[in-house]
Formats: C-alpha cells, sequence, structure tokens
C-alpha cells in the first residue's frame, strides 16, 4: 500500500531516538555481560518496564 500511496509509515521513535543512534553508530557504545554485572553490581536498579524475574 506504500508503494501505491506514496507515503511513510514511521513512528516517534525516530525523532527520539534518532540522534541515539547516530550516536551511537559514530562513536559505539560500551556494554557488559550479564556475568559481568552479576560479579561486580553493588546495587542494581531495574528501571521502566522491565521484568527482573
Amino acid at each position: 500500500m506504500n508503494e501505491i500511496l506514496g507515503g511513510v509509515i514511521d513512528s516517534t521513535t525516530s525523532v527520539c531516538h534518532g540522534p541515539s543512534i547516530l550516536a551511537i553508530q559514530e562513536v559505539g557504545h560500551p556494554g557488559c555481560t550479564l556475568g559481568q554485572v552479576k560479579n561486580r553490581a553493588d546495587l542494581i536498579i531495574y528501571w521502566g518496564g522491565c521484568n527482573p524475574h
């Protein structure tokens, strides 16, 4: 349908997260494994809609 109408389906994430994704592509994203977190963290805070179980 988009090809017929020449339209684009988009959500607000391209505005909100677009700059973040561009920055990650340019400079990288630090990360670690869950094993490293388990062994090194003194406190873990769950934020947002996550399910720690």
